[in-house]
């Protein structure tokens, strides 16, 4: 890339400051000497305004960081001096944002990493409990923080993210150089043990800790896995020994490991320090029973690759009395859930393949906050539980796809409900004005595969005044259906809502 010129420079490095393209009187001189040793690079100006963006915008604060990057821009304008750069953003954060930092080494150049990692944060115990805040929003304020400061990248790709909102990021992506900087930050301090990336080998003599396994590698002889915390496979040929050498794991992720069989899933269950478990693009047949073994789990993902056949999730899992994110794509969950009360989060559940009486035990989990749902056919049992949830329990986040059904559900909704998030994606025209007990919904996405007449009439769109805490609003659909009609609603709401259209007939996604 052709470094930028001191005009571009200057309004890359302001918007990341200001919002704006204007800098304060005061800091004008300094801003620009701060530019001259960033020497036009794009992630060396990204950087220092993730620094400084953690500072007193005074002379003097500006000053010192100006005085700590030295030459080396000027004289070296390669990776050695961006590394500089990094190094100063590196070590002005605190000791546990280090930590978060350091752990994205397990994951492999240019990935696409789900918010989801924050969960195994958690899971080392990385993250504590602050003031009025719960773990998990600490957790997700250590995420921000890193984005904050330039030091992971929001992946906001259409692919991946669906229709997300103006405040969340759902990926994130690790700059190469970034990433060069802090495998040898893990591999100097002995934080992570990395096997499978060319250039890296692994020192039999050290401890241990956390192990990120890449490509078609195998681990080597020697190594003593007796204390390892953190176990990440990334391809389907890595070879792994028994699990049960890992007996004190607490974390244990596989992304498109496709050797894992049932069997394998069977010596997991004897892992009794589990807390998160990932398995992304499984073929198991049935989770054993004894999973009810894994006291401490707090975090299961299964994402089943064999959708014909999906993966039996068996009663046992209602003993897991710690569980509280459950996400289970491709998978039949078993009748008898009621007792699940831990559970917070739900997702990726298919309702056309679960049974009559988990879609009506659905109903009972009232401590779930966030509920992910997908309906293939129309399932009565199941619509009727998310209302008793709306009604009744605590939920804040539903994100459901509709291939039919729709406008029943929507015609049975509560008259007062305490959701705050709701995605909706639906293969025809949208009711919103049934929307109107969501009264204290602040964040609306809605997604049509509506290819003629209006997915959004006037009068529905109307509504949108009706629902005062509204501060987001996220469509896709065919824009000469529904833009005029929005737009219009969202000119007249009190609070002016974000909004953000998408057309999928622009990016040819329409078929």
């Amino acid at each position: 890339m052709e470094p930028l010129s001191m005009v571009h420079s200057r309004k890359l490095f302001h918007r990341r400051l200001f919002n704006s393209e204007e800098c304060p009187s005061h800091l004008e001189e300094v801003s620009d000497q701060i530019l001259k040793k960033c020497d036009g690079l794009p992630l060396a100006i990204i950087a220092i305004s993730g620094l400084l963006a953690n500072k007193e915008e005074t002379k003097d604060q500006w000053h010192q960081v100006e005085s700590s990057i030295g030459r080396g821009l000027e004289r070296n304008s390669s990776v050695e001096g961006m590394i500089k750069i990094i190094s100063l953003s590196y070590f002005d954060l605190p000791h546990h944002l280090k930590t978060c930092l350091l752990y994205l080494s397990i994951f492999p150049e240019d990935h696409a990493i789900e918010k989801m990692l924050i969960r195994r944060w958690i899971a080392e115990g990385f993250i504590r409990k602050k003031d009025r805040y719960t773990i998990y929003e600490v957790a997700e304020m250590c995420f921000n923080e890193l984005i904050n400061r330039s030091l992971i990248q929001p992946d906001l790709s259409d692919h991946l993210s669906d229709l997300t909102f103006e405040d969340e990021v759902k990926y994130c992506r690790v700059h190469d150089t970034v990433l060069d900087f802090i495998v040898s930050k893990s591999i100097e301090y002995n934080f992570v043990t990395i096997v499978g990336v060319p250039g890296i080998n692994s020192d039999p003599r050290n401890k241990v800790r956390r192990l990120y396994l890449q490509n078609d590698s195998e681990i080597p002889k020697g190594l003593v896995l007796s204390n390892v915390r953190s176990l990440n496979v990334f391809g389907q040929d890595v070879k792994i020994p028994s699990v049960l050498d890992f007996k004190h794991l607490r974390v244990l992720c596989s992304e498109d490991y496709g050797q894992l069989e049932d069997h394998h899933f069977t010596d997991i269950c004897n892992l009794l320090h589990l807390k998160c478990l990932r398995l992304k693009d499984v073929r198991i047949r049935k989770v054993p029973g004894e999973i009810s073994k894994l006291q401490y789990l707090e975090t299961l993902e299964i994402y089943a690759r064999n959708h014909c056949t999906p993966t039996e999730i068996p009663a046992t899992i209602c003993r897991l009395g710690r569980l509280v994110h459950l996400h289970a794509y491709g998978c039949t969950m078993p009748d008898e859930i009621s007792g699940m009360q831990t559970l917070q989060v739900l997702e990726g559940i298919d309702a056309s393949i679960q049974s009559t009486t988990f879609a009506h035990q659905l109903g009972e989990l009232t401590n779930l906050r966030k509920l992910e749902i997908y309906f293939y056919e129309e399932v009565e049992e199941m619509e009727s539980s998310i209302c008793k949830l709306l009604r009744e329990g605590n939920l804040h986040s539903l994100r459901i796809t509709f291939e039919m059904g729709a406008n029943k559900f929507f015609k049975s909704l509560p008259s007062q409900c305490r959701l705050q998030e709701f995605v909706i994606k639906g293969y025809s025209s949208f009711p919103m004005r049934l929307l109107s007990s969501f009264v204290n919904l602040q964040k609306l996405s809605i997604e049509i595969y509506q290819l003629y007449g209006p997915a959004i009439e006037q009068k529905d769109a109307d509504i949108l005044g009706d629902l005062p805490n509204l501060r987001y609003l996220s469509v896709r659909c065919l824009k000469r259906y529904a833009e005029t009609a929005i737009i219009t609603a969202i000119e007249a709401h009190p609070n002016h809502p974000t909004f953000k259209m998408f057309d999928p007939s622009e990016v040819d996604e329409y078929c």
